[in-house]
């Protein structure tokens, strides 16, 4: 892009007012004028003036605003300036997760569709940003493999030897009425589905025989639990529980409850004596897959968790560990292997949780037979 002499001035003039006081106030006058003005462009030139003249942090933090600015924005060339400002950010792969996420949800399914295509403006990262775009577009309602240009690319080298691969390109049944998050211009909101289930509690106490448990945790069990809420803890204030047990023998599903209150788990130490204290809930995979999709793509009280690829791959990852799968499992051996155990959610009122509203806990008995149990608690 060539830049005139007086665009350049002007350029200059922005960058020195951004070292002074309220360079926020600057920076959104000089992007507001020229998006009204329909002149994307200027807004890349500022955006590569700008970024290496302050300070890391203001600069992200501007050039962030401009993004935005430019995916609300209603002027042609919009998309591709954006993907221009995401070059001059040189983000992380963990930050293309956000921005992909941004991207699908402040810009209309064609314009998006237009961003996954022309991602090489954003430079390197646009095969990370191409991943994770698909899976934001396919779960905000694109049918993607109805689109040639995307199904010509993940027939690429490019998507064979990428982490979410192995996921489908459709929604499976476990995959409906998601708490996807939603953007606008100046934040996002997402429901938390880690509310008590409308379900009736089972009985906490039962006069039947119950098996006898004996752990079989292991470090790698652990980590694959995990995976679902694993940004709570590495990227907020979470604290997580992942626990394996063999039984005896497979227990009556009414006798949960009591199976659970056996078991060893610092989640339910220290229990007030009253009868509410522990509620245990029958669930389905469906239901529990979608609280875990929930704590990994949405994160917990202190980040905004992994975005709709790397957060799906998560809540797989998880929901293969709780019914005894592996993580090299097709996604389709999961599912059946889901749909053979028995599921519950269970919340408890003791200190281990945090009780404000990131609280997730969910046990599944397999028929081999075993326990597994995941507890996740956040707070802000």
């Amino acid at each position: 892009m060539n830049v005139s002499e007086p665009v350049n001035r002007e350029i200059d003039n922005i960058v020195g007012e951004l070292t002074r006081q309220d360079p926020f106030r600057v920076w959104r006058t000089a992007v507001d004028n020229h998006i009204a003005a329909a002149d994307p462009e200027f807004v890349v030139a500022l955006a590569r003036a700008s970024a290496p003249k302050v300070d890391p942090d203001l600069g992200r933090a501007l050039l962030d605003s401009a993004f935005r600015s430019l995916l609300g924005a209603q002027v042609p060339g919009k998309v591709t300036a954006a993907l221009h400002v995401v070059a001059v950010m040189r983000p992380t792969k963990r930050r293309v997760r956000h921005l992909a996420a941004l991207l699908a949800g402040l810009l209309d399914a064609d314009d998006a569709v237009t961003a996954f295509l022309q991602a090489g403006a954003a430079g390197p990262i646009a095969e990370e940003l191409r991943a994770c775009l698909l899976h934001e577009l396919l779960f905000r309602g694109v049918t993607v493999t109805e689109l040639d240009p995307i199904a010509r690319w993940t027939a690429s080298p490019h998507w064979a030897r990428h982490p979410l691969r192995p996921l489908p390109l459709q929604r499976t049944d476990f995959e409906h009425d998601l708490p996807i998050r939603h953007y606008s211009g100046n934040g996002s909101s997402v429901a938390l589905p880690f509310d008590t289930d409308p379900t009736p509690a089972l009985s906490r106490h039962t006069r039947i025989a119950l098996p006898r448990a004996r752990e079989t945790t292991t470090p790698e069990s652990t980590e694959q639990l995990e995976q679902a809420v694993a940004n709570w803890k590495t990227h907020s204030n979470g604290r997580i529980e992942a626990r394996t047990f063999a039984l005896t023998s497979i227990p009556d599903p009414a006798t949960a409850a009591a199976v659970l209150e056996t078991l060893p788990l610092a989640c339910l130490q220290a229990r007030h004596p009253a009868a509410t204290d522990l509620v245990v809930t029958p669930s389905t995979p469906a239901r529990v897959w979608r609280i875990l999709f929930a704590a990994a793509a949405n994160g917990g009280a202190y980040n905004s968790g992994e975005g709709v690829g790397y957060g799906r791959l998560a809540a797989w990852q998880s929901l293969a560990a709780l019914c005894g799968a592996t993580d090299i499992d097709t996604i389709a051996a999961i599912t059946r292997r889901a749909n053979d155990a028995r599921w519950f959610t269970f919340s408890a009122d003791t200190p281990w949780f945090e009780r404000i509203a990131w609280d997730l806990g969910v046990f599944a008995i397999t028929p081999d037979p075993s326990v597994s149990v995941l507890a996740a608690t956040d707070t802000d």
